[in-house]
């Protein structure tokens, strides 16, 4: 690794870290950016910033949802488009979900395509704004739920 080009990454609070086997490298280049790693190490969220241009990405979990839950929220100005990629199951039956939204600070747009359903997922989905938030919000029609959420945005 060229040290000239070195850059140090910082993260609030890392878990599973194997101090012996992890390695963490990020490194610049006029054509390229690397970023490597041996081992594990959980990020609650990671925010990448690069080219005028500041995205993020995160994951979320809400077990038992029974009725119109929001299951993700993100502060407004955090961001103008979002892409969810949501895993619903019940133990049995189970869905693989997109949910792609963008919003201004009054209204919000958004799209959902499911892929992949096994047995009967009656799961619908709603993005909204209310005050300074966007809320994704699972809206099943029967049935307790888990879903599990990955969140990329821009």
């Amino acid at each position: 690794m060229n040290t000239a080009n070195k850059k140090t990454l910082f993260v609030d609070k890392a878990e599973n870290v194997d101090s012996v086997n992890t390695v963490i490298s990020i490194e610049t280049a006029t054509s390229a950016s690397t970023f490597s790693t041996a081992g594990s190490i959980t990020i609650p969220s990671l925010s990448l910033i690069g080219g005028g241009v500041t995205g993020s990405l995160s994951t979320n979990l809400t077990a038992n949802v029974s009725a119109s839950q929001n299951i993700d929220i993100i502060p407004i100005n955090k961001g103008n488009s979002v892409k969810w990629f949501v895993f619903i199951e019940d133990g049995i039956n189970s869905r693989a979900n997109k949910v792609v939204a963008s919003w201004n600070t009054t209204t919000s747009t958004f799209y959902s395509n499911q892929f992949n359903e096994i047995g009967s997922v009656p799961v619908n989905f709603n993005v909204y704004n209310s005050g300074s938030y966007i809320y994704l919000q699972a809206v099943p029609l029967t049935g307790s739920w888990v879903m599990k959420l990955i969140r990329m945005m821009v």
